[in-house]
């Protein structure tokens, strides 16, 4: 499907929507991590019990606790977390492809297809692009005071059907 306009937002992302941004990467990141222990710990466990290791056994359980600890120091950090830059995009919404130029990262572009986009979740103030969960980035935001080009009409119809309110 192909659309004749093209939305773009310029600038600079304001920190507490950064920090917000981080707080639910960490969370999902967490959440994966937690999921990983719970699926491989057991059949670890059953593969050392058959084999009738119990140094495999023991270094298991030595794992999982070290997966705990990390999870538990991520959600610890990141209540302390300091962004020592400032988020600086310009997104640029044409046809079937988003193309996002980090400018705080000396203008790397990286472009994603529009079909990578598994929801958007509208903040009020900013939306927030879940890309599937294995991308080398888990999301895109795009901060409503920054766009420079387009509407927001243009963005929700490129988007239609996956726009959720947060509640």
């Amino acid at each position: 499907m192909l659309w004749c306009f093209m939305v773009r937002f310029v600038g600079k992302i304001r920190r507490d929507y950064e920090e917000k941004v981080i707080k639910l990467r960490d969370k999902q990141a967490s959440i994966m991590f937690l999921i990983s222990l719970i699926i491989l710990e057991p059949v670890g466990i059953g593969v050392a019990l058959i084999s009738n290791s119990t140094a495999d056994l023991y270094k298991l359980i030595f794992y999982g606790i070290i997966i705990l600890l990390l999870i538990l120091l991520l959600f610890v950090t990141t209540k302390f977390k300091i962004n020592f830059f400032e988020w600086d995009f310009d997104i640029t919404i044409d046809n079937e492809i988003i193309k996002i130029v980090w400018n705080h990262q000396n203008g790397v572009v990286t472009t994603k297809p529009i079909n990578k986009i598994k929801k958007v979740v509208d903040y009020g103030a900013y939306y927030y692009l879940f890309v599937f969960r294995w991308e080398a980035s888990h999301g895109i935001i795009c901060q409503k005071d920054l766009l420079v080009e387009g509407s927001l009409e243009e963005f929700e119809k490129i988007f239609a059907g996956k726009i959720k309110k947060n509640s």
